[in-house]
């Protein structure tokens, strides 16, 4: 799934900070990470609808002429800047 493979490309980790939780789900009081690539791609998809930062980033990431793959998050600053945008 695209989108599932976007979310994995842009955080690294489903379990980032930035992420803020969005790819965790609870049961039974104990937290998980999403590994279901269509609950992946949902949460990516909602995060990118109601996160304008995130979006924001994920567009330029798109348009940017650079490998994305190379494209990482600054440690110990504010979560949502990224190399190069």
């Amino acid at each position: 799934m695209q989108d599932t493979a976007s979310a994995h490309l842009f955080f690294g980790s489903l379990n980032h900070p930035s992420a803020n939780g969005a790819f965790h789900y609870t049961r039974s009081g104990k937290s998980y990470i999403l590994t279901k690539d269509s609950a992946v791609a949902k949460a990516w998809r909602i995060l990118l609808a109601t996160q304008p930062i995130i979006s924001e980033q994920w567009e330029a990431l798109c348009a940017s002429p650079s490998n994305p793959n190379t494209v990482t998050m600054i440690p110990d600053s504010d979560p949502y800047t990224r190399h190069g945008l």
